[in-house]
């Protein structure tokens, strides 16, 4: 079975919110780099990576983040 992760929520949720990358890489402590891989389909984070980007727009945000608004599974 074939089953990889779509971050297209988050990226949704940063441009809804008018939230950077770069915010988000200074508050969760995530490489920028791997983070703009990771946006552009280049490399799949690990859950340590998504539970600190999680933490992070909890802070920024001022409330809570489920993991379904940052990252979906998709079969193919």
């Amino acid at each position: 079975m074939d089953c990889r992760p779509d971050l297209g929520p988050f990226l949704r949720l940063l441009r809804q919110e008018g939230v950077s990358l770069y915010r988000i890489s200074q508050v969760s402590g995530v490489n920028y780099t791997g983070l703009h891989r990771a946006a552009k389909g280049k490399s799949i984070p690990d859950l340590q990576t998504i539970a600190r980007i999680k933490c992070a727009l909890e802070v920024i945000l001022g409330r809570p983040v489920s993991l379904d608004e940052l990252v979906e599974v998709r079969r193919g």
